[in-house]
């Protein structure tokens, strides 16, 4: 408690001042403070609370007593200041709260600032016009829970004040330090509590992944059981260390008594630190000796997710809980931020005496007023750039999360699988016989499996999945051809193709076949024409070597195309496999082929609710974009179009809306083609 020398003596009339600083970095200042106080009695002279320029570190609260020739009165405002001197940092100031006690009528006048006095922080002002606070804005919820909350990261959030602590703060860094440990062993403990189950053995679920995690719905119960369960452990040693005892009994008992008695909680806290560590790390060990290395691999998994709830979340959500309860429970009062002291007035009048008035800081004068003006004035114009680019920032990271998350990291997989297990030696077939020669002994029997590799028979199920893969087969396989125009002197036969003239210039092609086998093919009349195979080895392999029999790939066929469609039930992808047969005028053939993989499923399982709230989050963005340009549309007008800025970001709201509208397209598409397999099938995809 400092001592603030008045102007003239006698001063007999005593006031308590205390002075709060913010906690965040840079609130603390060494630039010299003056301040003058009025009332409705009158005034006080300019009094300086660090007249040598001592810092006010940020955390800090700092009491004075400031003896007076009489009393103010009514207090009404306080007009404070600061020099700016000090260098970057050390110039700026945070003001939390300056609050006033008469000491002969123990009458408290607060007065609340929670701004910045700096000429680049705030609103650009070293200096600030207080006015006192009513009971009504002492007890209303938002004074209350910005009390509550102030510097939260800084002060009251213990995972990150270890390392950024407030320098004023009772609470020491070795005591945060310590209960972290406590709090980190405890919910090393409780984790593997929760990780238990019946068969001791962790439940298998399914797994989703953000891309750059995976977990189970198990793991987020044993993480949200756990930072629960440490609550208590969290709570109690941390209000033990900051809570301080003060001696109003006016006894006269020692100093070191006094100090022992006051500090009891600290000892207590320790202990329950201490005590909390070893324990939980004493059974940490037994169940990891107990688990072995795979389960104690899966429960650290587990127990990160638990940390990082703890850490993140649950202690963040404390904080916000504890200081709604408070303002919406409890009142705050002035009186409780003061420091109780006991005043020897003859003993401090005597003293004053001798005490010398420091040399003054007067307020900034009207230069520096300006060019605050002009200061704030550019930074009101700089505001809404930099929110726009915000946005603009948020947009372009959902898009970018969603270009990432829409890949399919087993598309690859799939398609490899595919290729390799039907296409082996298509790229052999270089004639019509190699090519039917291929069909019979590769193609069939890969897409009709009848038997397992040990000889027994499938079952009707299992014969839809070609052998080697897990894919299951949609619908028939697909043969189609496209024909060109016969020569001249070109002659149809009994059986095979009959080129039928429509009249003179044009005409189409129509196949008559003669076996037994029943080729399921429409006796159309075209240029194009397809053919289904059945599902069953035996009846697909008779319409092959019919339509080989038949000449159904003669010299007037241009292109072949086999098709064939297959789901992947494990990951739920589609593939379509597709391999071209192109003749050229010689009668060699060229092979092509191509596998193409996709996901038609959206919104399926509970995984894909994530991905939803993001293209919800992107479509709200999008909104929010295209009414902004419609307002500057309708200010500007024509000379919207001038700006080049202006046409880009029209051309961004084409793009985005033509986005859109295909993915509405497509999956309104999707969604009818897979309701058409289902009924076509009769089967649940």
């Amino acid at each position: 408690m400092s001592v603030l020398p008045p102007d003239r003596m006698p001063a007999p009339y005593m006031y308590k001042v205390m002075v709060t600083t913010g906690s965040m970095f840079g609130a603390g200042t060494s630039a010299r403070v003056g301040f003058q106080i009025f009332g409705s009695g009158g005034k006080t002279t300019i009094k300086m609370l660090n007249p040598e320029g001592e810092s006010l570190v940020r955390g800090g609260s700092y009491g004075f007593v400031m003896p007076l020739r009489e009393s103010l009165g009514d207090l009404k405002l306080v007009h404070i200041w600061h020099d700016n001197e000090g260098g970057g940092d050390q110039a700026a100031w945070f003001l939390g709260t300056f609050t006033v006690q008469d000491m002969q009528t123990d009458e408290i006048f607060q007065f609340i600032c929670y701004d910045w006095l700096s000429e680049v922080r705030g609103d650009f002002q070293v200096e600030k016009v207080l006015h006192v606070a009513t009971d009504e804005d002492m007890t209303s919820f938002s004074s209350v829970f910005r009390e509550a909350t102030d510097a939260m990261f800084y002060d009251q959030h213990l995972w990150t004040s270890p390392l950024i602590a407030p320098q004023g703060s009772d609470f020491s860094k070795c005591e945060r330090l310590s209960c972290c440990w406590a709090i980190f062993n405890a919910m090393m403990l409780s984790s593997a509590m929760w990780y238990r189950d019946d068969n001791d053995v962790p439940v298998e679920q399914n797994a989703y992944d953000l891309g750059f995690l995976r977990f189970t719905l198990q793991e987020v119960y044993v993480s949200v059981m756990t930072a629960f369960t440490v609550i208590p452990v969290t709570l109690v040693p941390v209000q033990l260390f900051r809570m301080q005892l003060s001696d109003t009994s006016g006894s006269t008992k020692s100093g070191a008594e006094i100090a022992g008695r006051r500090r009891w909680p600290k000892y207590v806290a320790w202990v329950i630190v201490v005590s909390a560590s070893i324990i939980s790390s004493f059974f940490v060990i037994l169940y990891g000796i107990e688990w072995g290395r795979e389960k104690s691999m899966e429960w650290l998994k587990a127990f990160f997710l638990s940390f990082v709830l703890s850490s993140s979340l649950t202690e963040t959500g404390q904080v916000l809980v504890l200081a709604v309860l408070a303002a919406l429970i409890c009142s705050t009062s002035p009186g409780k931020r003061l420091q109780k002291v006991r005043i020897q007035k003859k003993e401090l009048q005597q003293a004053l005496w001798t005490m010398k008035v420091p040399e003054k800081v007067y307020p900034p004068g009207e230069a520096l007023t300006q060019r605050t003006k002009t200061m704030s004035e550019q930074r009101r114009k700089v505001w809404p750039v930099l929110k726009n680019l915000g946005l603009l920032f948020l947009l372009v990271t959902v898009l970018f999360y969603i270009s990432y998350t829409d890949r399919e990291p087993f598309a690859f997989h799939a398609s490899q699988t595919l290729s390799s297990a039907i296409m082996q030696e298509f790229d052999s077939v270089t004639t019509i016989d190699s090519f039917w020669m291929w069909t019979s002994n590769y193609l069939l029997p890969v897409m009709y499996p009848s038997a397992w590799y040990n000889g027994w028979k499938m079952k009707h199920l299992d014969k839809q999945f070609p052998s080697y893969t897990e894919a299951f087969r949609i619908g028939p396989t697909r043969l189609s051809q496209v024909r060109v125009s016969p020569a001249e002197g070109y002659i149809s036969s009994a059986s095979g193709w009959e080129w039928v003239k429509n009249n003179v210039s044009s005409g189409c092609w129509h196949f008559h076949h003669n076996n037994s086998a029943d080729i399921p093919h429409k006796p159309l009349c075209s240029q194009q024409h397809a053919i289904e195979l059945p599902n069953a080895f035996d009846l697909a392999a008779s319409v092959v070597s019919s339509l080989m029999d038949n000449q159904w790939i003669d010299r007037c066929t241009k292109t072949a195309i086999l098709d064939a469609t297959f789901y992947y039930p494990s990951v739920k992808l589609f593939s379509r496999v597709q391999m071209t047969v192109l003749q050229s005028d010689v009668g060699h053939l060229t092979t092509s082929s191509a596998v193409s993989t996709h996901r038609l499923f959206q919104y399926e399982s509970t995984s894909d609710y994530g991905m939803l709230i993001v293209h919800v989050i992107f479509l709200l963005l999008f909104l929010l974009h295209f009414l902004k340009e419609m307002m500057n549309v309708r200010e500007e007008g024509r000379k919207f179009i001038r700006s080049f800025w202006n046409i880009l970001a029209a051309l961004s709201i084409i793009f985005s809306a033509s986005a859109i509208c295909a993915f509405g397209i497509r999956y309104s598409f999707t969604k009818k083609a897979l309701e058409r397999i289902q009924e076509v099938t009769g089967n649940t995809l």
